[in-house]
């Protein structure tokens, strides 16, 4: 029953409701998986957008890529012990790093948890 329901994530909830029915009308594709609705629109406008970027580069990446750079993200590891886990070369690891934009994806994801982070405190 929505009469009574009306608080700030009742609206925000609305507003996501609002801006995927205006999307399908226009045939935009949804890029990003994660969307946030808050009131600072500026902060929360490049948040989203970096959400985007980041889906963006993910999509591009190849099936070895995807294993390498997944790699590296749960194992925090050397290039050289990823190659080893993997069967590659070290050289192979840092060109699929490289060619996957790994190093501009983990910058933003890191930097977007540390904003988000002192947000939600």
């Amino acid at each position: 029953m929505a009469l009574g329901a009306d608080g700030p994530a009742y609206y925000y909830a609305r507003n996501a409701i609002n801006l995927l029915k205006e999307n399908e009308k226009k045939n935009k594709k949804v890029i990003s998986d994660i969307y946030i609705e808050a009131e600072n629109k500026k902060e929360v406008m490049l948040i989203n957008t970096i959400f985007e970027l980041i889906k963006v580069i993910e999509q591009d990446w190849t099936e070895k890529q995807r294993v390498i750079i997944c790699d590296m993200i749960e194992n925090k590891d050397t290039q050289k012990n990823i190659a080893i886990r993997n069967g590659v070369t070290q050289p192979s690891v840092n060109k699929m790093l490289s060619k996957g934009n790994y190093y501009v994806y983990d910058k933003a994801v890191r930097s977007t948890s540390e904003v988000l982070g002192e947000y939600i405190r």
